[in-house]
């Protein structure tokens, strides 16, 4: 019984240190979740639990530069979400098509509010 204790503390270890980033550090979580047997496996989660959390940010940038540019007028502010949504689509952090769809929706929406304004 020590034995299975023992083994179960060390393979925690091992998923803590690979997890760092992941959602699954809970230790109740950590049991449902397979453990990396290979090298390459375990440097896999290192990096996908990286570039998980850096698309997390880039998409959350997105969202809120949207909704700004949505909400005002500004030509800044619309350059400015064009601009992420074209980095996030050459980077893979969201696919092209979506990029395209975005930036349309987002210029005709600023364009619609801009229209009243001007006539």
């Amino acid at each position: 019984a020590s034995f299975i204790s023992s083994n179960f503390a060390v393979s925690i270890k091992i998923f803590t240190l690979y997890s760092v980033n992941c959602k699954y550090t809970d230790l109740k979580k950590a049991r449902r979740k397979a453990l990396p047997t290979h090298k390459s496996a375990k440097k896999r989660i290192k990096t996908s639990g990286k570039s998980n959390t850096r698309n997390r940010a880039v998409k959350s940038r997105i969202r809120t530069l949207v909704k700004n540019a949505e909400a005002s007028v500004d030509e800044a502010s619309l350059k400015e979400a064009v601009s992420i949504l074209d980095r996030a689509a050459r980077k893979k952090v969201i696919h092209p098509n979506k990029a395209s769809r975005m930036k349309s929706r987002l210029a005709k929406a600023v364009q619609k509010k801009a229209a009243p304004a001007t006539t």
